[in-house]
């Protein structure tokens, strides 16, 4: 969306509750409100300290303006056409394994029906632009016979355990799914970490700590 074509919202901001898949770009095009505006709002200033607008996670209650926009205008018993540009948001996803092989590697990526080609970076790495408002991208490698589906919108906050499981799950460091024991499943979740920092050469502490912290997103590319 234009900025140009954004006006400042009027009227009360109120609290909307976020769910899985959003973020504030897709919000702001949905919601027909200013990203920017929103996000600096004072009413939003303590979730600005501990989340990044393309993190949320869900439940997490960001306060958006109460009105929107003026619809289009149209004309009755004529044809109206209309044309809308849907915004674009960069998708970023890191590749590892131990021969090297998704570095510099060919891959095509689907995305809403539509294909294209691309090719991650010397770290492995993978971006390209998708729709703000797309669910998931599917990825395929064929020269190393490799295919991932990622959900966009959907990687929680790395301070939240859901967000630590999926940074490492997709890193290749946990395979099962989550448990509804709560005690195997903090083992399992110690023991993964415990390993990527071996991997890092950190102190294997099995612990989230800061430097693990900032390690595992660096990693991840999130």
């Amino acid at each position: 969306m234009n900025p140009a074509t954004i006006q400042p919202m009027a009227g009360p901001y109120l609290p909307y509750v976020v769910r899985p898949g959003d973020h504030l770009t897709k919000l702001a095009y949905a919601r027909g409100f200013d990203a920017d505006e929103v996000w600096n709002h004072p009413k939003n200033a303590e979730l600005k300290k501990t989340r990044k607008p393309s993190v949320l996670l869900a439940g997490d209650v960001l306060y958006v303006p109460k009105s929107k926009p003026d619809g289009l205008s149209f004309t009755r018993r004529r044809v109206n056409r209309f044309v809308a540009q849907v915004p674009t948001t960069k998708f970023s996803m890191h590749f590892d394994d131990a021969d090297g092989k998704l570095k510099n590697a060919k891959f095509t990526y689907e995305v809403d029906g539509v294909e294209m080609q691309g090719q991650t970076d010397g770290d492995g790495t993978a971006s390209f632009d998708v729709p703000i408002t797309a669910h998931e991208a599917h990825l395929v490698f064929p020269d190393v016979g490799f295919a991932t589906t990622a959900k966009i919108g959907h990687l929680d906050p790395i301070d939240d355990p859901k967000g630590v499981r999926q940074r490492l799950k997709n890193k290749g460091y946990i395979k099962e799914p989550p448990s509804e024991d709560e005690e195997k499943e903090a083992a399992l979740l110690a023991a993964a970490l415990t390993q990527f920092q071996k991997d890092q050469k950190l102190p294997p502490t099995g612990e989230l700590d800061d430097t693990t912290k900032a390690k595992l997103s660096a990693e991840h590319g999130s």
